[in-house]
């Protein structure tokens, strides 16, 4: 299994995608260090979250998740999951989802 520094030795921050209550579980056992005096509580982590070497846990909202797609590859976006998993396409290079709203 994949350990998180791996990531940090390429990025300053990270976003996660956390699709599911065990990939939620996962993650906050893997973030052991974060600094939880300036960070997400634990109510607040959600399916996208953002963790980088400052330790800062941040939530990230679904909207700015998928209207920042186009800022020249920033931030780096990981599917916790596949991370996890071994799979090697665990960077996210599209929005999941999109609003059916917005153009």
């Amino acid at each position: 299994m994949r350990q998180l520094n791996e990531l940090f030795e390429k990025h300053d921050r990270v976003w996660f995608s956390l699709p599911d209550e065990e990939n939620r579980a996962q993650f906050l056992k893997a973030v052991t260090a974060y600094d939880p005096d300036s960070t997400a509580e634990l109510s607040q982590i959600g399916y996208h979250m953002a963790y980088g070497t400052d330790r800062q846990l941040r939530y990230v909202s679904w909207l700015v998740w998928t209207q920042t797609f186009d800022q020249m590859d920033k931030p780096v976006r990981v599917d916790y999951r596949k991370y996890r998993q071994g799979v090697e396409d665990f960077y996210i290079t599209n929005p999941d989802s999109t609003f059916v709203g917005w153009k």
